[in-house]
């Protein structure tokens, strides 16, 4: 069964987004604009509370919210969700090339 972390993924938005958009609040009023909402006051209000609950990992990407993210993102929905695979993938990958550089480097100072 494949198993959804929030708090990875709202991780991994937040940074995409801090990369794409001058703020949270940029991006909101994109994803309002995108839907086609009227990004008043408290539309940006409420959609800027759900974007910090999404980043926070309190609440989830909703199915409807992906087609826009991956858009404004421009990601592919498997690489929101996959992102705890992804992070554990690159720790282990990390991890043993570290192990190889320090076993190479005793190596050479053996010789």
């Amino acid at each position: 069964m494949y198993n959804v972390d929030n708090k990875k993924i709202g991780a991994y938005l937040k940074r995409i987004i801090e990369k794409k958009f001058i703020s949270h609040r940029q991006f909101c009023r994109k994803y309002l604009e995108a839907v086609g909402v009227e990004a008043d006051n408290e539309e940006l209000r409420k959609m800027g509370n759900r974007l910090s609950q999404i980043l926070k990992g309190t609440k989830g990407v909703q199915i409807y919210d992906l087609p826009v993210f991956t858009e404004l993102l421009g990601v592919s929905c498997e690489e929101i969700l996959s992102q705890a695979k992804a992070v554990m993938f690159f720790i282990i990958v990390t991890a043993i090339a570290v192990i190889q550089l320090l076993a190479t480097r005793s190596k050479e100072v053996e010789q």
